[in-house]
């Protein structure tokens, strides 16, 4: 079979190269096998896709028509003309309808058919021939042809190119490209193939999974249960810590860290502070990052140390202060800057707003309402102020305790 493939290769090579002088080779072959591999025959450098209908059939046949007359449908309007090739005493049966493709590709008006016998035959006569796997079809590309159980060569019709409606020879290569939501649909045929390869029919199939499967899930979702645990373990020994810490050289750190545990308490949410499990959390560097969050139960951190007169805001009306002191005065100016840019105050100047102040349990029962502060441009200290601001009317002091 290979001997034979070689041997019909060479021949057609040789027949489209040998009319190459009388009209531009313009096609590019293609086998088909019954397996649909392709291969593809060594081209003439120039080559472009050209349309032929054309029949090639069996070199070896015993009886190969040399002149005939081909049967078509009602809508052929003439019968085709074989004449007789002989190349190097070889001969190569085709059958061409067309003469005008015929003569793009090759520079000829009419095809061979070879032998001996010089009758006149019939579609029917030689019929039998067509499912031969040893014979060769030279289709148009265009009418794309029917498959059968022979070697075919599909070019592609020269109009096309040049105009600027260009035919489209083969369909499945652009709807392999065409997009079902965004994705191209050999990606999904590639997904599909890719699975099956894997597992098979077992596709289909349903089940448990196997021990050591459910064993890692089970795993997995241990290990964040503990890992919630031991965070909630380390934030209760770091509230103990703050509450042993008696040491004057410590009382810097003791208030830096009460006033992470309280900012992880509103992070994390909950009944003591009436905020919904796991709130939205957003963070500001400068006061007027306020307005970006007008939507309510947001926990607001500012980047920023010493913000002010707030640790925190709670959307849409709280304002919060962190303090393990019992006197803890708060800088009127800041105050009223912070409110000025809250989107809820801004919509309405009669809102009641809370300053809240979140403290340790050992000084709850002491504190106290605490006073609003003015720097003295004299003395450069922070003393109460003698009038307040109209914009701290609707502001309400409250203690919280998170223990």
């Amino acid at each position: 079979m290979d001997n034979e493939w070689k041997n019909a290769k060479s021949k057609l090579g040789n027949l489209f190269t040998d009319n190459k002088t009388r009209g531009t080779i313009k096609g590019q072959l293609l086998r088909m096998d019954m397996k649909n591999r392709l291969e593809y025959f060594e081209g003439n450098d120039e080559v472009i896709k050209a349309s032929l209908n054309t029949l090639l059939l069996d070199e070896h046949q015993a009886n190969p028509p040399s002149q005939m007359n081909l049967t078509r449908s009602k809508n052929w309007s003439q019968k085709d003309q074989l004449t007789e090739m002989q190349r190097d005493q070889q001969k190569i049966s085709f059958i061409e309808h067309n003469e005008g493709l015929a003569k793009s590709v090759c520079g000829v008006k009419r095809f061979l058919i070879t032998g001996s016998n010089n009758n006149l035959w019939t579609y029917r006569d030689f019929s039998f021939l067509l499912n031969s796997t040893t014979t060769w079809y030279l289709a148009d590309g265009i009418t794309s042809p029917k498959l059968v159980h022979a070697i075919t060569v599909v070019p592609l019709s020269p109009n096309g190119i040049a105009t600027k409606d260009f035919q489209e020879y083969e369909k499945r290569h652009p709807i392999e490209y065409f997009m079902a939501g965004g994705i191209p649909r050999y990606v999904l045929q590639n997904a599909e193939v890719s699975i099956r390869n894997l597992v098979g029919n077992n596709i289909l199939k349903e089940g448990r999974p196997d021990a050591e499967e459910k064993e890692k899930i089970e795993k997995q979702a241990c290990k964040q249960k503990i890992q919630k645990k031991l965070e909630e373990t380390s934030w209760v020994d770091c509230l103990h810590k703050i509450r042993h810490m008696r040491d004057p050289y410590l009382a810097s750190a003791r208030g830096f860290l009460f006033e992470c545990y309280v900012i992880h308490l509103f992070r994390e949410g909950g009944d003591q502070f009436f905020i919904h499990g796991e709130p939205k959390v957003g963070h500001i560097n400068i006061v007027s990052d306020l307005l970006k969050y007008p939507e309510e139960n947001t926990v607001i951190v500012p980047d920023k140390q010493n913000f002010g007169a707030a640790d925190l805001f709670v959307t849409p009306r709280s304002i919060l202060q962190v303090t393990v002191s019992e006197n803890h005065p708060i800088k009127q100016a800041e105050l009223v800057k912070i409110i000025n840019e809250m989107p809820i105050y801004i919509n309405d100047k009669n809102t009641k707003l809370q300053l809240y102040f979140a403290v340790p349990d050992e000084i709850y029962d002491k504190f106290k309402h605490q006073q609003y502060t003015t720097r003295d441009k004299d003395s450069q200290k922070d003393l109460p102020v003698k009038t307040k601001n109209s914009t701290l009317r609707n502001v309400e002091q409250w203690a919280k305790s998170p223990n």
